[in-house]
């Protein structure tokens, strides 16, 4: 093995005469590394100063019996080792044979020695004792690798470095070690417990390493700022009453067993740190409202895994333990350039604490905080509100925030879920579970002014009490695009916006320029799915499959405002309420367009417009179809088609049939807002030709004049199109005995 060794040796102290003579009662010699591992199985070779030629050692004082040469080294690494007066040369070799250690010219007799002996660890830690002989001429090898000058006392022996660390056993000597490195890079062993006793900063080019448990120990009233990187396990190397400060790496089981997150953040550098959590459960601290802090980041192990299921609807008390780095408690920071990564914060039961997870300034007119990311962040939160708001429920909380990022975040259980009042925010795989409220708000209001360019791609919510909300009081909320959404289980709609007033000034509120497109709605009931209310405008939905609620909508658009809205390939299905809703989109809007829309099961219609005694509604359309009724257009509204249909093939009743070729066979298509019908056909036995579908019919009866011919004579016959479909030739006995021309008939179906 090879090892990087240091050597203890409990010295005779003897007169310099051939064997000593003096009755030294501890002549124990022991050989370890500068992690304190003995050398165990070593073997020592002692020879002559400068020479290869061996020298004996002696197993007592009296010189009178000589080790073997080489020694073995018990287990302890050590040996009972009496030296003689000549100077002697040490060759320690490992148990494959390599020489790893190898010290020239020590001298046997060690004057400032007592009688119960001296011990030394190399060049570097011991008592202070001084060892004159130990020369300008002595050679250290191997671990040491340097020939001192002058070591002087054994204190400036101490502060001599093994391999470019040094290894000090007193404040006095970690200061020197601190001088010696300058400002070179260097690394200095902490391999026991040091009293600091003043204010002391370690600077940026040191490195601390600890080992065997040991400790910087800073008094009462006493600061120790590291500022360097720290090589240590995840236990306590910071004791002592006093406080630590600057580390731009911290753990808090550095600071103690019972250490928190907030006293490892009150550790950490100002200027930029990391708080790094390991793979257990962490104490958050008392945060209050919040505490300033800028410049940091909280990175765990790995996102631990909730106890329930988030497909279930039964609330999640807490995580699985041993599935990664959990905090419990809440996080509530102030501050700018944020990051938090892998971990979970658990609030389960005390709804009195904070958020969660918050970033919020806590207070009107503060100035805006910017670049916060959270990346692989999960929450348990408590669902009861507090102040009748859930003020101090949500479970993740970013607020007055320009740049934020979110990145597969799960949330359960909060009051609110994941709340953003923020500008230039990114948000990736959110999934949001059980909150009582809200799955998930973005918000703009008078105290934090606006929230826009808000991107949201794979939103995620199930059995929430409350849909996805974009809400304002008072403010803008401009520029939403929302993508790739799974919803199911929701208790009142899926996505809402909410439009309104300030409360204390009146000021009228906006929503404009939402986006939201591709995914599922399922299962969602007491509310529309999807509405915007009042005030919203320039909404697009586009690319949705909405299947089953009850009570309640599909898609619900009134947008009052100027500018466009518009729905397009949509799949609505299975909202089968009564009159009072039951529509798969009802677009009340001054300019909207709905396209590509498909229903089925939709009791009342599957598209609508809508107007009151004061807003005239305009709806574009264009490729409905619907197994129940296609359009419905409200008083005051109206409906204009922007393209035609294909031709549509009837089924023929009471034997009517194509008169052949070469005519044209029977046919009908919607063409903008009325149907269009064409065809040679042949009477039947009755008057009723064929029955036309859903939303190719007439609100009420219409009546045509048709071309036909008798067989002699050419006549023109009455064609009755019904409001449930049923198209007729009325008199066709008498004027159609041979063919009726459907050529050119048209109705309107509004």
């Amino acid at each position: 093995m090879k090892l990087r060794l240091l050597l203890a040796v409990a010295l005779s102290c003897v007169p310099a005469l051939a064997v000593p003579v003096s009755p030294i009662t501890n002549p124990h010699v022991t050989f370890v590394d500068n992690t304190g591992s003995p050398c165990s199985g070593c073997t020592l070779n002692t020879y002559a100063a400068g020479t290869t030629n061996p020298l004996a050692t002696y197993v007592d004082s009296t010189g009178t019996g000589q080790n073997t040469n080489p020694i073995t080294l018990d287990v302890a690494g050590g040996a009972n080792i009496w030296l003689g007066s000549a100077a002697y040369k040490f060759i320690l070799k490992d148990t494959s044979g390599t020489v790893i250690w190898t010290v020239d010219n020590v001298q046997g007799y060690i004057s400032a020695c007592s009688t119960s002996g001296c011990t030394f660890t190399g060049p570097i830690s011991g008592t202070t004792a001084t060892f004159q002989t130990v020369t300008a001429t002595t050679t250290f090898t191997g671990p040491i690798g340097q020939t001192a000058p002058d070591l002087g006392t054994f204190t400036t022996v101490k502060a001599a470095t093994v391999n470019n660390v040094a290894y000090p056993t007193t404040f006095s000597e970690l200061q020197a070690a601190v001088t010696a490195c300058a400002s070179n890079p260097c690394t200095i062993g902490i391999r026991t417990t040091i009293a600091v006793p003043s204010n002391y900063t370690i600077p940026s080019n040191v490195t601390l390493s600890f080992a065997n448990a040991a400790q910087l120990q800073p008094a009462t009233g006493i600061t120790l700022t590291v500022i360097g990187p720290i090589d240590a396990s995840p236990v306590q190397i910071f004791g002592g009453a006093g406080s630590i400060a600057g580390l731009i790496a911290v753990r808090p089981e550095w600071l103690g067993t019972s250490a928190t997150l907030l006293q490892a953040i009150n550790a950490a550098n100002s200027a930029g740190a990391t708080v790094d959590l390991g793979w257990g459960t962490y104490t958050s601290g008392d945060f209050g409202s919040g505490i300033s802090r800028s410049n940091l980041t909280i990175q765990g192990i790995k996102t631990p895994q909730a106890n329930q299921s988030i497909t279930g609807t039964t609330p999640a008390t807490g995580f699985v333990a041993g599935t990664g780095s959990v905090v419990t408690g809440n996080v509530s920071l102030i501050g700018s350039n944020l990051t938090f990564s892998d971990f979970g914060v658990d609030v389960t039961g005390d709804c009195n604490a904070n958020s969660a997870l918050q970033v919020t300034p806590n207070g009107i007119n503060q100035p805006m905080l910017y670049s916060v990311h959270a990346r692989n962040i999960s929450t348990v939160a408590c669902t009861a509100a507090q102040g009748g708001e859930g003020f101090h429920t949500h479970s993740l909380l970013f607020e007055h925030i320009t740049g934020l990022v979110e990145e597969n975040i799960q949330t359960y259980n909060g009051f609110y879920g994941n709340v953003i009042k923020a500008t230039n925010a990114t948000l990736t795989n959110i999934t949001d579970a059980l909150s009582a409220s809200s799955c998930s708000i973005v918000k703009s209001d008078d105290v934090f002014s606006y929230a826009e360019h808000i991107t949201v791609d794979g939103l995620t919510q199930l059995n929430c009490g409350d849909p996805f909300t974009l809400d304002t009081f008072g403010a803008t909320l401009d520029d939403v695009t929302v993508t790739n959404i799974h919803t199911e289980g929701m208790l009142n709609g899926a996505i809402i916006g909410h439009v309104a007033p300030d409360p204390g000034t009146g000021n009228p509120g906006k929503i404009d320029h939402v986006t939201i497109s591709g995914g599922n709605i399922l299962d969602t009931s007491g509310d529309n799915a999807v509405a915007f209310q009042d005030g919203s405008r320039h909404v697009d939905i586009s690319h949705l499959n909405l299947d089953g609620g009850t009570g309640i909508n599909g898609i619900v658009l009134e947008t009052l405002g100027p500018g466009e809205s518009s729905v397009e390939d949509i799949s609505i299905s299975n909202y089968t309420a009564g009159a009072a809703a039951g529509y798969g989109v009802y677009e009340f809007s001054s300019d909207g367009q709905a396209s590509n829309i498909h229903c089925s099961a939709v009791a009342t219609a599957c598209v609508t417009s809508s107007g009151d005694g004061t807003h005239i509604g305009l709806l574009s359309v264009s490729h409905i179809s619907s197994d129940g009724t296609v359009l419905h257009a409200f008083p005051n509204s109206y409906v204009r088609y922007a393209d035609q249909d294909a031709w549509q093939t009837p089924t023929f009743a009471n034997g009517w049939h194509n008169f052949g070729s070469p005519n044209q066979t029977a046919q009908f298509r919607l063409d903008r807002n009325s149907v269009n019908l064409s065809g040679l056909i042949v009477p039947g036995s009755a008057a009723q030709v064929m029955t036309l579908p859903t939303g190719y019919r007439p609100l009420a009866s219409v009546r045509l004049i048709a071309d036909a011919f008798t067989g002699s004579v050419y006549d023109s016959c009455e064609v009755l199109v019904e409001a449930n479909g049923n198209v007729s030739v009325v008199n066709y006995s008498t004027c159609a005995t041979n063919y009726v021309s459907l050529d050119g008939l048209t109705f309107p179906i509004q």
